[in-house]
């Protein structure tokens, strides 16, 4: 009788084991599930504040004025990409020395279309942003 009341004891506590890996298993995977819906949720908040920031500028732009403290009613909403159009120079020359470029340029004429503090500065950031490195 003890025996026999041992192995139904055996039997009922694997019969547990196996429930118990078994819920734990479900855990694991509902933990998983609630891991990825937190993810999508945050993608999901990060895109939306996303579109907010970018449309509404754009939409509401006539309210902004205040960011610049100015009244104004003269506001355009110009496009966002900015074009790198070629810079004209009667000549120019970079010359990479180490870790610097050394930028020479000559001007034929005493004026040009686009002032000369202003290319230096196109050219400097152009520069900069392809090199990473000191510019004279």
């Amino acid at each position: 009788m003890n025996a026999k009341f041992l192995f139904m004891n055996t039997k009922f506590l694997f019969m547990n084991t196996k429930f118990l890996i078994m819920n734990t298993k479900f855990l694991f995977m509902n933990v998983k599930f609630l891991i990825m819906n937190t993810k999508f949720l945050f993608m999901n908040a990060k895109f939306l504040i996303m579109n907010v920031m970018g449309v509404a500028p754009r939409r509401y732009y006539f309210s902004i004025s205040w960011l610049l403290s100015i009244n104004t009613s003269d506001i355009q909403v110009l496009k966002t990409e900015l074009n790198l159009e070629p810079i004209r120079a009667d000549s120019v020359t970079f010359l990479q020395i180490a870790n610097q470029i050394l930028h020479l340029e000559f001007q034929t004429t005493p004026k040009s279309k686009t002032p000369l503090d202003f290319r230096m500065l196109d050219y400097y950031t152009r520069l900069k942003r392809e090199y990473w490195c000191e510019i004279k």
